[in-house]
């Protein structure tokens, strides 16, 4: 078989297959479906609803994680505050 010769068989066969082939037929009442889906009222709610919610699940994680963060370090005590705010120094009695 030359070259030309073959691309001729496959071009028969594949001419063929099509021949023999089948339409590809739609589940039942899928017209129908489609049909009162289209007619059915629509709403921008889910359309805004769904960030929103998206937004603000992300927006309480972060602050959940940012209070149980906080919730773990340790609060300095007001006295010692207050002495490193004026300076002040623990006095044990050798300072002069």
């Amino acid at each position: 078989m030359t070259k030309e010769e073959k691309i001729k068989q496959e071009v028969e066969e594949t001419l063929a297959a099509f021949d023999r082939s089948q339409r590809a037929e739609a589940p039942a009442f899928l017209f129908t479906r489609l049909l009162a889906r289209m007619q059915r009222p629509h709403s921008a709610w889910p359309r805004i609803f769904k960030p929103a919610l998206a937004a603000l699940t992300v927006i309480t994680m972060i602050q959940l994680f940012v209070v149980i963060g906080n919730r773990n370090s340790a609060a300095p005590d007001p006295i010692d505050r207050l002495m490193q705010e004026y300076h002040l120094e623990q006095n044990n009695g050798f300072n002069f």
